[in-house]
């Protein structure tokens, strides 16, 4: 029998370390090697992991939190209106500018809700509701809503110069003599509780005056701008919830009262007519920067559409700004050219016929009533110079204060913040060509009694949600899926530093084996 010496015995443990070593060498590379390709795979694959997420939860329906969101909006929203005031009545009918001097803002905080009417078929009809509540506090600090008082364009007066300019409508000029072309209202009348004229009644109650009041004034029993708006709806929506097409059109407008077109008799063309886009309110995911937003305004009876401007961040969420361009209201452009109608009315020599001005939006003709009334951005922004240069007091137009604009988290479509901007104008006509006309030298014009501007600012709730449920679950996975990268990397090196190691080690045995040391102690043999 035969006992191992103390180096066979050290061998073969060797040999067994040597066997640990490779096979946690292997382990470690495995390990490794599943760690680096796994993280790879989440942060390339993550994406669109959230993508199809994203567009499964941005949906309205009922089991998702979108749908509370959408018919309860949790945004804080300010209506800030700023009044204009005549200062120079006598003289605008003698033939000069008019010169008008501003106050404001008189605030509003504004609440909407949504009652929903029917849904089915990946639809939904609807109606939104709006009310607004005058904010003493966020007013000017001389902004007296109960007391204040502006000088305006007469309205009805307008109505009857309008006829009294027909010639088979002359008689409409002996109505001229009982009124004035400039009113002195209050500015809350002028807002939503809205005025009586003074010269209606007793005007139409003239028996010759009856007849061509019933033909010519279909107006409100109250002239007001906001009149019949506070505490009413604009109309009823149908709309698309995204859950057939994973919200790539959610919130579409399919029709508004009924049609997906706007009555014939607003606009010339079909094109202006169609109705584009959503109500504003809504966006669907994943909006990228070289599309337009088409918005349908029923404030200005038509479809709008926005365009990217910039990147922004708003308080740490990164969204993009979209601005309405003047090349909307610029009636040159073939694709606007619906927005005009051979009986435009003309204001200024340098206007072209049968459009407004660049610029001027006219609502005559989707207002009751059709009074003489044109829209523009604040300031006349992007309107034509004569414009510009045709009314003295107006600040110097600025995209900045004046531009209509968004901010969008484009992947959740979800609106950050907003200001719709316009500005209200009543137009005055020249009465030259009628006989007997109290105020020949008067010119026709655009006199802003009104501009505001509607800021829509998310909650911090919904911010704070943004943030928890896309941004910081986005960047855990994101770090957690780089560390596993780094560490299966870190891993990988390891085994590679433990093989080369173990290499060398077994061509040191190898060399030992071949020559052996002379002080190798006997093998005993035992009997």
């Amino acid at each position: 029998m035969y006992t191992a010496s103390k180096s066979s015995i050290l061998s073969y443990k060797n040999k067994n370390k040597k066997v640990y070593k490779k096979v946690g060498c292997s382990f470690s590379a495995f390990c490794g090697i599943l760690l680096l390709i796994g993280g790879i795979m989440v942060l390339s694959l993550m994406p669109y992991f959230i993508e199809d997420f994203i567009r499964i939860e941005q949906q309205l329906v009922e089991q998702k939190s979108l749908f509370s969101k959408w018919k309860y909006p949790d945004y804080d929203i300010t209506l800030n209106v700023w009044s204009y005031s005549v200062t120079n009545p006598d003289n605008i009918t003698d033939g000069e500018k008019p010169k008008i001097v501003s106050k404001g803002p008189y605030v509003f905080d504004e609440k909407q809700y949504k009652k929903v009417l029917s849904r089915g078929n990946g639809t939904i009809k609807y109606r939104n509701f709006m009310n607004f509540f005058f904010n003493e506090n966020k007013s000017c600090s001389n902004c007296d809503l109960e007391n204040d008082h502006v000088w305006i364009p007469n309205i009805v007066y307008q109505k009857f110069v309008d006829a009294a300019l027909n010639p088979a409508m002359q008689v409409a000029s002996t109505a001229l003599q009982l009124q004035t072309p400039f009113l002195d209202v209050k500015t809350k009348e002028l807002f939503f509780v809205g005025y009586v004229d003074p010269f209606l009644s007793q005007i139409c109650s003239l028996p010759f005056m009856s007849i061509l009041c019933e033909s010519l004034l279909n107006m409100p029993e109250r002239i007001g701008l906001f009149y019949e708006r506070n505490n009413t709806f604009d109309g009823e929506y149908i709309i698309r919830d995204g859950s057939q097409d994973k919200s790539r059109t959610l919130g579409k407008i399919i029709a508004w009262n009924g049609d997906n077109h706007l009555p014939p008799t607003w606009w010339s063309k079909s094109q202006a007519s169609l109705i584009n886009g959503t109500d504003g309110g809504l966006l669907h995911p994943y909006v990228s920067k070289d599309e337009k937003i088409y918005i349908f305004s029923t404030f200005i009876c038509r479809s709008i559409y926005l365009v990217f401007e910039k990147e922004i961040d708003y308080h740490g969420v990164k969204g993009y700004r979209f601005v309405a361009p003047v090349e909307l209201f610029d009636w040159s452009r073939k694709e606007n050219e619906g927005f005009c109608h051979t009986n435009t009315k003309k204001y200024f020599k340098e206007q072209k016929d049968n459009c407004m001005p660049n610029g001027i939006m006219d609502l005559s003709r989707c207002l009751r009533g059709n009074p003489d009334i044109v829209s523009s951005m604040p300031n006349f922004f992007g309107a034509d110079e004569y414009v510009q240069k045709s009314v003295e007091g107006m600040d110097t137009p600025n995209a900045e204060t004046d531009q209509i604009f968004i901010d969008v988290e484009p992947r959740l479509g979800t609106l950050l913040r907003a200001s719709r901007r316009l500005q209200i104008n009543f137009a005055i006509r020249s009465g030259a060509n009628i006989s007997n006309f109290y105020y020949p030298k008067m010119k026709s014009n655009f006199v802003p009694v009104m501009s505001l501007r509607e800021n829509v600012e998310i909650g911090k709730a919904n911010l704070q949600e943004i943030k928890d449920r896309l941004y910081h679950i986005e960047s855990l996975v994101y770090w957690v899926s780089l560390g596993s990268s780094i560490f299966g990397v870190i891993l990988i090196i390891i085994s590679i530093i433990l093989f080369c190691s173990l290499r060398k080690s077994k061509k040191y045995s190898t060399a030992s084996s071949i020559h052996p040391s002379s002080q190798t102690p006997p093998v005993i043999l035992a009997e």
